[in-house]
């Protein structure tokens, strides 16, 4: 999770969100996934922010407006199908029936399958 929410005073200014190379450790030192949270309009008056919401735009991964907190079934399967896309690598939690495999990372080969399950091999 990074949060870039910071008070910007009377500049405006982004301070060290804007240095290139804090930018570049922050983006890419997330090993499972990254969640960014911010201000789009804000962050891309520089441009390597710019370039990154661009980049997100065409992988459709960005999600824009305030955060929302459910447990509504519905909301919950439709975030991570958007989420846990073919070809994703993963670590795997949680199995019941096969135990040994929890820890192990895997990449998803197939979406959900008639029993609501992704497959990763």
């Amino acid at each position: 999770l990074l949060s870039t929410v910071r008070r910007a005073g009377a500049s405006g200014r982004l301070g060290i969100l804007a240095d290139a190379h804090i930018l570049n450790v922050a983006l890419t030192r997330a090993r499972r996934g990254l969640v960014v949270l911010g201000h789009e309009a804000s962050l891309s008056s520089d441009l390597n922010w710019k370039a990154f919401f661009n980049y997100c735009r065409t992988k459709d991964v960005l999600i824009q407006g305030m955060p929302r907190v459910t447990t509504d079934e519905e909301i919950l399967k439709e975030s991570w199908c958007r989420a846990l896309v073919l070809g994703l690598e993963v670590q795997v939690h949680g199995l019941q029936s096969q135990p040994d495999l929890n820890g192990k990372t895997g990449t998803i080969v197939a979406l959900e399958n008639e029993k609501g399950r992704w497959e990763v091999e």
